[in-house]
């Protein structure tokens, strides 16, 4: 990658982060001390090395079933080439007391790293990242819940 877009992907993977620890809940009340250092990741500009930091699935997850507001259900499953997504949404799910709120999906933006900037290119490559770009566009929050066999 040339580095003036190693400088662009490191500087919009800050502006994520930034504004998924800015220090508000999804109700709109300030986040205490604690609540704000539970999001103190340490981001790189590549997924793998992200999601080393995040805890690993429970044992037994079968999917993540997500649903709006408006009665839309997804699921991601426990599948080839889903497991760092699975990884990404429990975690959010978990942080974000199991919502993927607009700050939540600014997190799960910085997590994805270099796959963001991807998905922001390419439209429909990679669906569990450009959910994440409607919850940030609508405002609209989604509820997940992790699913076991």
């Amino acid at each position: 990658m040339p580095r003036g877009r190693r400088l662009q992907l490191a500087v919009a993977i800050h502006v994520c982060i930034l504004l998924a620890c800015r220090g508000i809940n999804s109700d709109g009340t300030a986040c205490s001390y604690d609540e704000h250092s539970k999001m103190a990741l340490e981001m790189k500009g590549d997924f793998k090395e992200n999601l080393e930091q995040l805890p690993e699935l429970p044992e037994g997850v079968s999917s993540i079933v997500l649903e709006g507001e408006d009665g839309t259900s997804d699921t991601i499953p426990n599948a080839a080439g889903q497991m760092g997504s699975l990884r990404t949404y429990s975690y959010l799910l978990s942080l974000f007391g199991g919502k993927i709120t607009r700050q939540a999906a600014y997190m799960g933006c910085a997590i994805y790293a270099q796959h963001t900037e991807d998905a922001h290119l390419f439209p429909g490559k990679h669906g569990n990242i450009d959910r994440l770009f409607t919850v940030i566009a609508s405002g609209k929050p989604l509820t997940g819940r992790v699913e076991k066999a």
